[in-house]
C-alpha cells in the first residue's frame, strides 16, 4: 500500500506520526488512463519523484500543488492523512 508516516517533531524531539496514502493518486490515475509519462510530463516532476510517490516516501507540498494543478483536483483528490 502506499502509506508513509510523517514525523512532526516536538520540543521534546520525539515525533508523532501521520500517515499520507497517495492511493486516491493511483486511483485517479488509472481512471484516467494516465501513464507514468504522462504524469511526469504533465505535473513536471521528476521520474525520481515519481518513484517516492509510487514507494509511498514523503514528497514536497509544491510536488503535491503541481500534481493538483496538472489533475485540475484538490489535494484531498491526490492524497489522505490519517494518525
Amino acid at each position: 500500500m502506499f502509506i508513509t508516516t510523517l514525523k512532526s517533531v516536538g520540543e521534546s524531539g520525539k515525533g508523532d506520526g501521520l500517515m499520507i496514502s497517495y492511493t486516491r493518486l493511483w486511483k485517479l490515475l488509472e481512471k484516467r488512463g494516465y501513464t507514468r509519462k504522462d504524469i511526469i510530463r504533465l505535473a513536471g516532476i521528476s521520474e525520481s519523484t515519481y518513484r517516492k510517490l509510487l514507494a509511498g516516501d514523503t514528497v514536497r507540498m509544491d510536488v503535491l500543488e503541481r500534481l493538483c494543478r496538472a489533475l485540475h483536483v484538490d489535494i484531498g483528490d491526490v492524497c489522505s492523512f490519517r494518525e
